[in-house]
């Protein structure tokens, strides 16, 4: 079952914080994005992981 994050994508917007999402497809909180990467998730993290140098944990 998946829980709908927008109540905190609102809640950041509205204290000013900046908001980023990867994701497939549209979202409720499309506008208040300020960064949208249209991926999946897995490979996306893996490669900023990878960008940022940072160590990578052992799948469980």
């Amino acid at each position: 079952m998946v829980y709908s994050g927008f109540r905190f994508a609102r809640q950041a917007a509205r204290r000013g914080r900046p908001i980023a999402c990867v994701n497939l497809g549209k979202t409720r909180a499309d506008e208040l994005f300020d960064l949208k990467v249209t991926a999946t998730i897995g490979p996306t993290l893996t490669a900023l992981v990878d960008a940022l140098e940072l160590p990578q944990r052992q799948a469980r």
